[in-house]
């Protein structure tokens, strides 16, 4: 059976700086350093720092920047790498702060693995989540097989997006290729919960949206994660006892 499979991406836009440009070298050493990791590209108007297996990456442009994460350990593993990065980010030479922002997001895509049948965990996903009726697929004239589709959120810090349904193996290497295992049947969730501020924002104001943006998208794909595969499902008890994203019993 394949393991969780689990990717963050934090990614801000702001007002065009042409003054990044000026400095792409130095900064990609001095951040490579900082952050431990030892690869570093410069590509036209972006930068780029990431490790050996480029699990965690780091972007910066004239235009946006970002933190990428693969597989963190821990529920707070990658907000607090990410807030890392960009306190250090906003130091360089060129970058703005307080920043101008015309849009912070952060994304989370997880498949947890289901040891029934596909067929299973679509049943469960009709009719635990996506409120898919009988009667549909009567009017249809057909027996469902598989099932998933975007539903669009408003939330208290912001706007979230989400995606996801039963998934197989072939499917899902698409999401991770890089994993080494994955399970034969699983639950994909991809939740992007983002903001548009148009406005100046200082760095303790940009990371305390991460770590707020960053939770949220732990708690919600717990959430729903539970309530699918769960037998029967329990709400929020799954969060509480957590050390990593979607590590719990399968149904």
């Amino acid at each position: 059976m394949g393991a969780q499979q689990s990717q963050f991406v934090f990614e801000i836009r702001y007002k065009p700086n042409a003054k990044l440009l000026d400095c792409r070298g130095k900064s990609a050493e001095s951040i490579a350093a900082h952050l431990g990791l030892p690869h570093w590209l410069i590509v036209e108007n972006r930068l780029d720092v990431f490790d050996a297996e480029q699990t965690t990456r780091l972007f910066v442009s004239f235009r946006n920047a970002g933190y990428v994460q693969e597989n963190p350990p821990t529920n707070h593993f990658f907000s607090d790498n990410c807030v890392k990065a960009f306190k250090f980010i906003s130091t360089v030479d060129g970058f703005e702060s307080p920043l101008s922002v015309e849009r912070l997001g952060i994304r989370l895509r997880a498949l947890t693995p289901f040891l029934g049948s596909m067929t299973e965990l679509v049943n469960r996903y009709k009719a635990r989540y996506y409120g898919f009726k009988s009667e549909a697929e009567t009017a249809l004239d057909g027996e469902l097989v598989d099932i998933g589709g975007a539903l669009n959120f408003k939330g208290k810090f912001g706007n979230f997006n989400t995606n996801g349904g039963p998934m197989p193996a072939e499917q899902a290497k698409s999401y991770f290729p890089k994993a080494l295992e994955l399970p034969d049947v699983g639950l994909f969730m991809d939740i992007d919960y983002w903001t548009k501020p148009n406005k100046a924002m200082t760095t303790d104001e940009i990371t305390k949206t991460i770590r707020q943006f960053s939770t949220e998208c732990i708690q919600k794909h717990a959430r729903v994660a539970d309530l699918i595969l769960g037998d029967p499902p329990h709400g929020e008890q799954w969060i509480a006892g957590a050390t990593q994203v979607g590590t719990r019993p399968n149904a």
